[in-house]
């Protein structure tokens, strides 16, 4: 079996593998191969994601296809604000290009293993539910971060998501913020299954889904 995680950019890829990379390698002894990959952005994902998948799937009867974008920003890629309206948008694509490809007759099946998950509204999110870590990549005390961020943390909001958080916080410690190096730095041996308790509405069955992914029918 194949499940393949296909996510906006390389610093998502780079956070998925840093906590997942032991549950990849477990299932790899049980014959599941995770591979997480990016897009290059948002409305690719979103636009090209679907096109792929129904190739992936049509021609791999092993294989399952996860896409996950960014909630944020809003209508990119085209009209969505909540999950739900972006898990819509990205099953419509999908069941267009089923139909585009006169693959309707096997519709239900290759819809069985093709899912979607979000980040919300964006991967920093997970770095908010671990402030602790934050604050040591800040080299501070993490009582500095009071009220500096909504709680729970996935209730950030479009104007003001969690990147743009975790750049102001870096900005007033008098660094940048570098995605490809300070994030999965910071979720370095951090457990998918606390952050799952923190981040409960959008990353919490995006994990329960690759801790799932055993082999079993």
């Amino acid at each position: 079996m194949k499940v393949l995680v296909y996510l906006e950019g390389k610093s998502d890829v780079d956070c998925m593998n840093t906590l997942f990379g032991s549950i990849a390698a477990e299932r790899e002894k049980q014959g599941v191969k995770i591979d997480f990959s990016h897009f290059g952005g948002k409305a690719g994902l979103i636009n090209k994601g679907a096109v792929r998948a129904v190739n992936i799937l049509s021609n791999d009867p092993c294989a399952i296809v996860a896409l996950v974008p960014d909630l944020y920003p809003k209508d990119q890629g085209g009209p969505h604000e909540t999950p739900e309206e972006l898990f819509e948008l990205i099953e419509t694509k999908f069941r267009t290009e089923i139909e585009n490809k006169k693959l309707s007759p096997r519709e239900q099946e290759l819809s069985s293993r093709f899912v979607s998950f979000c980040f919300k509204h964006d991967l920093e999110a997970l770095l908010l539910a671990v402030p602790d870590r934050l604050a040591g990549r800040l080299g501070v005390n993490q009582d500095s971060f009071q009220g500096k961020w909504k709680e729970p943390v996935e209730d950030q909001n479009h104007d003001d998501p969690p990147k743009k958080v975790v750049e102001r916080l870096f900005k007033d410690h008098k660094k940048k913020y570098h995605p490809i190096v300070d994030a999965p730095a910071i979720l370095d041996g951090v457990s998918p299954s606390d952050l799952s308790e923190s981040c409960p509405q959008c990353f919490k069955p995006l994990a329960e889904f690759i801790a799932q992914c055993d082999g079993r029918a």
